[in-house]
């Protein structure tokens, strides 16, 4: 499902798109792949085996790095990958409970705040995102 770019006119300047916060998006994938791969490293942290962590690292990374503000496909992806880490490690966080001295508890409570902080800038890009292309793409009648 790839949306079509119309490549007559020059890209969109990001700041152009109201509500667009795709770098905040990109920025908190990262983040959270990092901790992920540093988690697992040191701690074996994680509730994840570990290919499934460095398949989830991989996939972050490559999401953040495919984020734009002309593929709109991309934001419907950030806010599944947002959800699905928020729950994961959010219901790993409330599961096991919160203690400072247990390097995996505070992991997965750490990766569940980037979690709700991703999801809440990724639904608000893909608003942005959406409202934009609808407005610039009018449907054809």
């Amino acid at each position: 499902m790839e949306d079509e770019i119309d490549r007559s006119t020059p890209m969109r300047l990001r700041r152009s798109i109201p509500h667009y916060h795709g770098d905040a998006v990109r920025s908190l994938m990262v983040s959270a792949a990092v901790v992920m791969l540093v988690a697992e490293t040191f701690w074996r942290a994680l509730p994840l085996a570990v290919p499934v962590t460095i398949a989830l690292v991989i996939v972050f990374a490559v999401a953040a790095g495919l984020t734009n503000p002309n593929a709109v496909w991309i934001h419907y992806l950030n806010v599944l990958l947002a959800a699905g880490s928020t729950f994961l490690f959010g219901n790993a966080a409330l599961t096991e409970g919160f203690a400072l001295h247990d390097p995996g508890a505070l992991t997965n409570e750490i990766l569940a705040l980037i979690g709700i902080l991703t999801l809440y800038f990724a639904t608000k890009t893909l608003r942005g995102v959406r409202l934009f292309h609808v407005r610039t793409h009018p449907p054809a009648e």
